[in-house]
């Protein structure tokens, strides 16, 4: 009887069908995962300094031919404005959707 019981319970396992809980249509519908939306690359919204720097020349010249008496004069000066030019800037924006707020 020993030597038959052994083999019986082991056919019975083999033979039984396997039903894993995450196989399609078995067991309770699960609901699908949450879809989330992925993270901007980038974006606009924050506090922002900055600067900029750079060299200007020129020439300009100027002929006054009357005084605001009406005098004649004939006073003529030329001027060659040159130098470094040069600022700072600062702000912050905010966006919204495709639109970008600043200050």
């Amino acid at each position: 009887m020993k030597k038959l019981l052994l083999p019986a319970f082991a056919a019975a396992l083999l033979s039984s069908t396997a039903m894993a809980a995450d196989l399609p249509g078995r067991g309770p519908a699960m609901a699908p995962a949450p879809a989330f939306a992925p993270v901007p690359v980038f974006t606009w919204t924050g506090f922002y300094i900055g600067g900029q720097i750079g060299y200007a020349w020129g020439r300009d010249s100027s002929t006054e031919f009357t005084t605001a008496t009406g005098g004649p004069t004939g006073f003529s000066r030329g001027f060659k404005p040159s130098g470094v030019i040069g600022g700072l800037h600062a702000g912050v924006n905010y966006q919204m959707g495709s639109m970008v707020l600043g200050v």
